[in-house]
């Protein structure tokens, strides 16, 4: 069986079979043939489907903070923040805006780390 190393990876999006290393007559017992696919051509897909559930979730919390914003800024008063009323304001407004920009894919990473304040 010839050595295989790091140099002896994949390209990007091709498709290869290890037929070629081990002929009908001489492979080992068990030992089946299968085609490594590349994924590439599906990271676009793959991306937007988290955008989709990472924003979804942002929106959903930012929009209960939204509808029940009595209980909020009575939540947030009982944890000891001195300013409940700005910090409810604050956390909102950053999940429904970080979440819409997540969704549409502007600056993802920048506004991610900046959504993670809320959590």
């Amino acid at each position: 069986m010839p050595r295989r190393d790091a140099r002896d990876s994949l390209a990007l999006g091709s498709v290869r079979s290890y037929e070629h290393e081990y002929p009908d007559e001489q492979r080992p017992p068990g030992r089946q043939v299968f085609p490594m696919i590349s994924l590439d051509k599906h990271s676009d897909t793959a991306a937007l489907i988290g955008r989709l559930f990472f924003s979804s979730m942002f929106l959903l919390f930012g929009y209960g903070k939204l509808t029940g914003y009595a209980g909020t800024v009575s939540y947030m008063g009982s944890l000891g923040l001195p300013a409940p009323a700005l910090f409810t304001v604050l956390a909102t407004s950053i999940e429904i805006g970080g979440g819409l920009l997540v969704l549409v894919g502007y600056k993802t990473r920048l506004v991610s780390l900046g959504s993670r304040s809320t959590c």
